[in-house]
């Protein structure tokens, strides 16, 4: 028969290898959706999609039961990360169309000098 100290230690050891295991899965996951995000790079129509279609099976499957004792909500555990992801590269692709935009208006302005510029020289 095991002392109780070795019997609670060998416990607690058993519940700690299954916490890593779970965390290992759940970082496995999070690298697996990091993945997929960064290949969609910069299409953000397509991902408003794919979140809109995400939010609905979060709704229905928000609660997932494991092991019986923990409960992990895995919709909330990655939609803030995509949420904060997509309005950064929204933020980022207008300020890109503001800057093109600006750069286009720039040289349409120093077209149209060069041109009032060279027909203020031929009149002189």
């Amino acid at each position: 028969r095991m002392p109780d100290n070795t019997r609670r230690k060998l416990e607690a050891f058993n519940i700690d290898e299954k916490a890593k295991a779970k965390n290992n899965l759940i970082s496995r996951e999070l690298q697996n959706i990091k993945r997929g995000m960064l290949s969609m790079r910069g299409n953000t129509s397509a991902k408003r999609k794919i979140f809109a279609k995400q939010k609905e099976q979060s709704k229905q499957e928000s609660f997932s039961k494991v092991d019986g004792q923990v409960i992990v909500n895995r919709a909330l555990l990655n939609d803030n990360y995509v949420k904060a992801k997509m309005a950064l590269e929204e933020v980022i692709s207008e300020r890109e169309k503001r800057q093109k935009n600006v750069q286009e208006q720039d040289s349409a302005v120093t077209s149209e000098e060069n041109i009032t510029g060279e027909s203020f020289e031929t009149w002189v």
